[in-house]
């Protein structure tokens, strides 16, 4: 195990993948970050809630670098519901539009894979035309 010491750990996936990255990540770090001084970066896409505020609390604390997207009306990202018991994990951030008249369509179509990649390469081709 000492090969894998003060390694970085990418975790990343989109809907029902990125429920199982959060999850996973969470697993990595308690069975093995501490004692390997692994440090995570996770980036979920349209990824739903996963566990109950105990669990949340407990990803928040171990996995400090972790960023979950959600674009426009994404209806995963609603699911299941917090009434339900469950929580989402901290650091979201929002992507295209929230302004539309198809509010009800739109939770649908906003979850296309293609839409988070659309936006993020849009975001990066801004922040590359500021440094300039």
């Amino acid at each position: 195990m000492e090969k894998f010491e003060g390694q970085q750990v990418i975790v990343t996936g989109h809907s029902l993948g990125g429920a199982l990255a959060t999850i996973a990540a969470l697993d990595i770090q308690y069975n093995l970050g501490r004692e390997n001084k692994l440090t995570f970066i996770v980036n979920t896409f349209g990824a739903p809630r996963v566990g109950n505020k105990a669990l949340t609390e407990s990803y928040n604390h171990r996995v400090p670098n972790s960023y979950r997207f959600i674009y426009g009306w994404d209806i995963v990202t609603r699911i299941p519901r917090d009434w339900q018991g469950f929580d989402h994990v901290e650091r979201a951030v929002q992507l295209g539009s929230l302004l539309t008249w198809q509010i009800v369509s739109r939770r649908f179509s906003d979850h296309a894979i293609t839409h988070y990649v659309a936006a993020l390469e849009e975001k990066t081709n801004a922040s590359a035309k500021v440094n300039f």
